[in-house]
């Protein structure tokens, strides 16, 4: 059975292209396209994995990704940011928050689909996706967390 990956983000292009590659990789995609909708998917939908993005309008990536910590039915469910907040303090908070990943746009979607291979692969062996299950991570432009900053999620 296809896991089922959650994907919140306002930029139309980048809702297509991560559900494009994820649906060809196999697996089962839904979309929201703000924080309030992308809640509410949550709920009704049981994601597996979550992809969120932080700027967006009404409800942002910082406030849902809270929200979903909360809940006692989403706070396991594993959420990899990809965003376009690439500066040391958005670094910081993004390793630091609890999310499996933070990976800063633009990505190489072979990349992108191969660290949720990863996941869904240690998800399936009952392990806790964190960044130091994930690390060393092959991505261009994926930060890596403080101690070592170099996660390789390229373009």
């Amino acid at each position: 059975m296809s896991k089922r990956v959650l994907v919140i983000d306002d930029e139309n292009a980048i809702l297509r292209l991560v559900e494009l590659n994820l649906t060809r990789a196999g697996y089962e995609v839904i979309t929201a396209s703000d924080g309030d909708e992308g809640l509410s998917r949550a709920r009704e939908c049981a994601p597996d994995i979550i992809i969120l993005d932080i700027v967006m309008p009404r409800t942002d990536g910082y406030r849902l990704f809270a929200e979903l910590q909360a809940d006692p039915v989403l706070s396991n469910v594993p959420v990899v940011f990809l965003t376009a907040r690439a500066q040391e303090a958005d670094l910081d908070w993004g390793w630091n928050s609890g999310a499996a990943a933070y990976i800063t746009k633009p990505f190489a979607a072979p990349a992108f689909v191969d660290l949720i291979r990863r996941m869904d692969a240690l998800m399936d062996q009952g392990v806790e996706v964190t960044p130091a299950v994930l690390r060393p991570c092959r991505m261009p432009n994926a930060p890596q967390p403080p101690r070592a900053r170099s996660l390789d999620v390229g373009s």
